[in-house]
């Protein structure tokens, strides 16, 4: 548990909020579409509110390439145990056929004091055909 201590005093206030990406997926439209979309299913594994806290998704043109940021989502609140599924498209023309990483980072500024920071990135492929 989380202990907050004081001058000589400590209180048990639980375990506290644990954003997690629970599922990550991407999807390049057909039809002519140069439209890709990113989303992601962010899970609150704690046992405290969280928020607000921003959700960042990402993309990496070529192999070397910087993470290309798009546009945050800010997630005002989730409670304990709640889910919350955020989508971000983004315009896919410059990219050729293949493969290509795209992530998405939970709190990236670490806005919420969290149990477990280390859950808040997950990566996956986007196929571009």
């Amino acid at each position: 548990p989380l202990l907050i201590v004081g001058e000589g005093e400590e209180e048990e206030v639980g375990e506290g909020a644990d954003l997690a990406v629970e599922s990550l997926y991407s999807l390049k439209l057909g039809g002519g579409s140069t439209e890709a979309r990113i989303w992601a299913t962010i899970i609150n594994q704690g046992d405290a509110v969280a928020g607000p806290f921003d959700v960042t998704f990402f993309y990496i043109p070529s192999t070397g390439a910087d993470r290309v940021f798009l546009d945050p989502w800010t997630v005002d609140v989730l409670a304990a145990g709640d889910r919350i599924t955020v989508l971000r498209s983004f315009d896919a023309a410059a990219l050729a056929r293949g493969n290509y990483q795209v992530g998405v980072l939970v709190d990236p500024e670490n806005e919420v004091i969290e149990v477990d920071e280390d859950n808040n990135v997950k990566e996956g492929t986007l196929w571009i055909h």
